[in-house]
């Protein structure tokens, strides 16, 4: 009667060598020390990147701590797909975002899910991101109908502002010339 290995690979534990149980092993018990387990996350307490998450080793290479994490506790990162901290998206009002980031190190797989780039970078703190929300140009404009100008690269612009541009521009010109007459 086979034994299920305690550490969730599936196989019999009364084996002797399991391809890649020791190595599945080391990782988990590598990632739980460098783990502390808050009430709301669980930080990486390891080496950060240049970028801020965390990494580990894995077999010869180095991978982000929160996705073998996720791998580790979930299963593999569909193809396409990059993982996005809904802890950081709960936390925007808060968080100053970049690199100082601290849901970077958040390695909780209950706090990531699977999720286009698009969509990770539409629920972050980048211009990009933030002016995606806007829902209104700076000067309180309604970005709607027939006030909305899409432009050719997907940036949007207000009518009215861009016509009250186009009516300035036109009135130094006239003064302009006006003057060289």
């Amino acid at each position: 009667m086979s034994q299920p290995c305690a550490c969730g690979c599936g196989e019999d534990a009364r084996r002797s060598f399991v391809k890649g149980h020791n190595r599945r092993v080391a990782l988990q018990a590598r990632l739980a020390a460098k783990t502390v387990i808050t009430p709301t996350c669980w930080l990486w307490t390891g080496p950060p990147s240049a970028n801020g998450y965390g990494r580990i080793a894995v077999g010869r290479r180095h991978v982000q701590a929160h996705r073998a994490s996720y791998e580790m506790h979930v299963g593999p990162i569909p193809d396409g797909m990059e993982l996005d901290h809904l802890c950081h998206t709960q936390a925007l009002a808060t968080c100053a975002g970049g690199s100082t980031c601290p849901h970077r190190l958040c390695v909780n797989p209950a706090h990531l899910r699977p999720a286009t780039q698009l969509l990770n970078i539409m629920t972050g703190l980048s211009p990009a991101a933030r002016n995606a929300r806007k829902t209104h140009c700076d000067d309180g404009h309604e970005f709607s109908g027939s006030n909305l100008i899409v432009m050719s690269d997907g940036r949007r612009r207000c009518r009215s502002c861009e016509n009250a541009r186009q009516r300035a521009k036109r009135a130094r010109r006239a003064a302009k010339r006006k003057a060289a007459a």
